[in-house]
């Protein structure tokens, strides 16, 4: 994670950075599930929501700026990333991450929407 640029989650939550056609998308979701991969417990996964500390200033100014409907763009966004492309350890530490910082008000319906779909997927598959 410390390789990515500042600017990275910003750039992927209002979409500058595209989920199919960009390298920087996928470095940032292997970077994260890499990190995750590892930890057993929720303390273990706790220990690392300082990783995301340098994504949250350029992500606040950019929340601060926008309207209802750009950020419930970003919420979709989210909500993406979490059903498609993260690990449900990444789901954890992610929305940890956000949730702690008191200027990002928009996770709780991403946070009860992306576990409810990550487990119909998993239920589909399993029958």
């Amino acid at each position: 994670m410390e390789h990515l640029p500042t600017s990275l989650l910003t750039d992927i939550l209002t979409e500058k950075i595209k989920r199919d056609s960009s390298e920087q998308y996928g470095d940032f979701v292997s970077s994260l599930n890499s990190l995750t991969e590892e930890q057993k417990t929720m303390e273990d996964l706790k220990q690392f929501d300082h990783h995301f500390d340098k994504f949250l200033p350029q992500l606040d100014l950019m929340i601060s700026n926008q309207n209802h409907e750009a950020i419930m763009n970003m919420k979709a966004t989210l909500l993406d990333l979490f059903a498609n492309d993260l690990t449900f350890k990444s789901i954890y530490l992610l929305s940890t991450a956000l949730s702690n910082n008191k200027e990002l008000p928009f996770m709780y319906p991403v946070t009860f929407w992306a576990p409810v779909i990550k487990s119909n997927e998993l239920l589909k598959k399993a029958g």
